[in-house]
């Protein structure tokens, strides 16, 4: 007689989206230089209920967390902490009214992010992709320098298959950066981006930092910026006095609305890399 073979048990998505929440949340407790901005903290807490109630053990225990944050972080953010609360530890007894509160609240709390550097570029948000490719006659346009591209995550796969949620194009020549917002592209339309931006590279150089996932396989006229693997961005953009924050990285890029504080980040996260580049041809590393 065979022995019996062993039942492979499916992992319950509703605990591994809590356990999600709960590992980042701990990580940038437990890390020097690690910080939540208040808004990313209200988006974890909403992402985590929206795959399913918290179980009291859990919901407890995030709780917990978020309570050390607001002391040790932002007591003017006290006023959250019921909210959250209500949502971390209401089981399956939470209004749908009080999500939407939670997911509001973020838009009420004073902006941290307000960058001059974006003061003189018009930031424009499309969320199709028609209306994304129709800035691409412009890219295609002789320029000095190239259109640096950044890219955002959801914290989960999308409808296209992939994770990528907000593509960010900045065209210095034209002082317009163009926030894309990808989470919501089905997989031949994000198909269609990167062939498109494949396209582009024939006739207009790109730059990055490290390899984006809307190039694989690309190479010509693609400038990867990252000359040391182990340099964050973040560590570059002090070499020449700017303070690059990166606490919006994990909030929630596929919410309905993106809050003030994401558009400036995503913004940045882009136009830095010009100001990377002519750091870099003004005092090129030896």
């Amino acid at each position: 007689m065979l022995p019996a073979r062993p039942v492979r048990v499916r992992p319950n998505p509703v605990i591994g989206r809590h356990l999600h929440v709960r590992g980042i949340i701990k990580s940038h407790l437990t890390k020097e230089g690690k910080f939540l901005s208040p808004g990313t903290l209200l988006d974890l807490v909403r992402i985590g209920y929206e795959m399913g109630p918290y179980g009291a053990g859990m919901g407890a225990r995030i709780r917990d967390m978020v309570q050390e944050w607001v002391e040790r972080y932002r007591e003017e953010h006290q006023f959250l902490l019921p909210l959250m609360t209500a949502v971390l530890e209401g089981g399956g007894n939470v209004d749908a009214e009080v999500i939407q509160e939670l997911s509001d609240a973020g838009y009420n709390i004073p902006p941290r992010y307000n960058y001059p550097d974006l003061a003189e570029f018009k930031i424009h948000i499309e969320n199709s992709l028609e209306k994304g490719l129709s800035y691409f006659s412009e890219y295609r346009k002789h320029r000095e320098y190239p259109l640096y591209i950044d890219t955002e995550n959801a914290h989960w796969l999308l409808p296209s298959g992939r994770n990528v949620a907000l593509v960010t194009i900045c065209d210095v020549k034209e002082k317009t950066i163009l926030l894309l917002r990808t989470y919501g592209f089905s997989a031949s339309e994000l198909n269609k981006l990167e062939f498109e931006l494949g396209e582009l590279t024939s006739t207009t150089k790109i730059a990055t930092f490290g390899r984006e996932s809307v190039f694989s396989g690309l190479e010509e006229n693609l400038i990867n910026l990252q000359v040391n693997p182990k340099i964050s961005l973040q560590t570059y953009a002090k070499g020449f006095g700017m303070t690059l924050k990166k606490s919006e990285t994990l909030s929630d890029w596929c919410r309905q609305t993106l809050r003030h504080d994401q558009v400036q980040y995503a913004a940045m996260d882009a136009l830095v890399l010009w100001k990377l580049q002519k750091d870099m041809d003004e005092f090129p590393k030896k």
